[in-house]
């Protein structure tokens, strides 16, 4: 049978599992081919045979997703699994989700292990119409039972969650399709109740408050050039963030009496500082911010702005405020990886040096590369070492030379791919790439990619944060023997997801306090 004799359904599917130089080469020979290999509904069969996905923006082509998709090899912002979710095979779950929403509390139990979720939340397990109500651990356990790839539905916040991608669907960090299929599938999960519809709401003020959280609050921009900006009662608004971060809306007015000076009613206590989450300490935000919250969720006690935090009895306030103009930068470097790292200490009995077996053999070196700021893990990406090869290059001698480090163009992509993650917020506009002098660091590519820099002398790791961080997370890599099953990415991945947000934190701090002994020429 000749190409020209197969309907067009036909030849997509044949063009959608082709290499692109396959795909250029048939079409010079069939003109039919030709003709369907430049359809976008060919990007839109390839798109799903290399990654799975079947979603798409509305103003956007199947070229442009599958372009877009190509740089997330990783499913950190597009997820492959929810496209297997369709209206139709939610249909058992819309039943079900209606009979909970009527629920009484002390109803809302786990049909596995018993406990009561009115606060955590019932699940579903989105799989092969299984519709039993689970607590998130339950379904977890199911979840690796029956090694499929079945979406979490939290009722009670209307969130998503992948087991294998390993993060929420449709929220901050993910890409604006996937956040568009999520809000469709949600929609038709609610659309038959007004309790439903209620949720959905919630839900749709949650992810506008999270926004307004991260562009109003404790950032440069609030305090910077002048601007009038309030103070807020720092516990009441980590309150409101954390409920937030749990799909779930603030609760109450703000607790702002918190901050009046005992000596003299209705004015700023003078000892109040940002930091710390204690009674008495602040944050402060924009005044739309400040607006919004007030209207939302009501006052308790005064407003105070900047205007009020004039007169001598408040330098000490107004000095540590500086700590937010602090939190502008992001530091970037690599770290080698591999099998054989141990411990620098270990036990022995006293008076006999401690001797640890190591094998003779070097292993496999595995670079990451990494970028951290104040406010944690922005971005992580593998270097994969190189295959054998049989060419090599040649030195000024002639002896043959294979480059195995991280070279220029390893660091451009993942520079790049770090600025990509940094756009998805917007309160990291214009924060400065803090990086050592490496030469990959230093050439003329990388600077066509960066508008703010600032280069620290070479192999300084005081002065550069990350080398902290990668420190800890070596220590946790090493700490004990890697099992029969583990994995050194696995063992890396774990280690960078254990450290918290005051890790880090801690981490920016330590560096603050060595450039300032820097400066004054003090050993560090």
């Amino acid at each position: 049978m000749h190409l020209a004799e197969l309907n067009n359904e036909l030849l997509i599917v044949i063009a959608g599992h082709l290499p692109q130089d396959d795909l250029r080469s048939f079409s010079f020979v069939c003109r039919k081919f030709a003709l369907v290999a430049h359809s976008d509904v060919v990007w839109k069969e390839r798109l799903y045979n290399d990654f799975g996905i079947t979603y798409k923006l509305p103003t956007e082509n199947w070229k442009d997703m599958y372009a877009r998709k190509s740089t997330d090899p990783q499913n950190c912002k597009m997820c492959p699994h929810i496209g297997h979710v369709t209206a139709k095979i939610l249909e058992p779950y819309v039943t079900k989700y209606q009979q909970v929403l009527n629920w009484l509390e002390k109803n809302l139990n786990c049909t596995v292990c018993g406990a009561n979720c009115k606060d955590a939340g019932l699940c579903l397990y989105i799989w092969k119409g299984n519709v039993r109500n689970r607590c998130k651990d339950c379904a977890y356990s199911y979840h690796k039972s029956v090694e499929g790839h079945g979406i979490l539905f939290r009722m009670n916040v209307l969130q998503m969650y992948c087991f294998d991608c390993k993060r929420l669907l449709g929220e901050t960090r993910g890409d604006s399709s996937e956040a568009l299929y999520i809000d469709f599938l949600l929609k038709t999960l609610t659309r038959d109740s007004e309790r439903g519809k209620l949720a959905m709401a919630m839900r749709t003020q949650c992810m506008e408050e999270r926004q307004l959280y991260a562009e109003h609050a404790d950032r440069a921009s609030v305090v910077s050039d002048g601007k009038k900006y309030y103070f807020i009662e720092r516990i009441w608004l980590i309150s409101w963030f954390l409920r937030l971060c749990d799909g779930k809306i603030g609760t109450g007015p703000i607790a702002n009496h918190e901050l009046e000076d005992p000596d003299r009613e209705g004015r700023l206590n003078p000892n109040s500082r940002p930091r710390g989450n204690f009674k008495g300490g602040f944050s402060v935000v924009s005044p739309f911010l400040w607006d919004y919250l007030v209207h939302t969720y009501g006052l308790s006690g005064s407003a105070y702005s900047s205007d009020d935090a004039t007169g001598p009895e408040y330098c000490g306030l107004n000095e540590s405020i500086i700590w937010i103009l602090q939190k502008n930068c992001v530091f970037l470097d690599e770290s080698a990886f591999h099998m054989n790292l141990k411990r620098s200490m270990a036990w022995s009995k006293k008076g006999s040096p401690a001797v640890v077996t190591v094998p003779k053999t070097r292993a496999t070196t595995t670079t990451i590369l990494g970028a951290i700021s104040a406010e944690g893990l922005i971005k992580c990406s593998l270097r994969l070492p190189p295959p054998p090869s049989s060419k090599k290059r040649k030195r000024g001698n002639g002896i043959g030379y294979v480059s195995k480090g991280t070279v220029t163009g390893h660091y451009i992509s993942f520079l790049k791919a770090a600025m990509d993650e940094m756009d998805q917020y917007p309160h990291m506009k214009g924060h400065y790439l803090v990086m050592d002098n490496a030469l990959i660091h230093t050439s003329e590519d990388t600077a066509k990619y960066v508008e703010f820099r600032a280069y620290l002398p070479p192999y300084s790791p005081e002065l550069n944060p990350i080398e902290q961080f990668w420190s800890v997370v070596k220590s946790k890599v090493k700490r004990n023997k890697f099992l029969e099953k583990e994995t050194l990415m696995t063992r890396i991945s774990e280690a960078s997801n254990s450290l918290k947000l005051s890790d880090f934190k801690g981490i920016v701090r330590h560096f603050y306090k060595c450039l300032d002994k820097c400066c004054n020429r003090q050993a560090l």
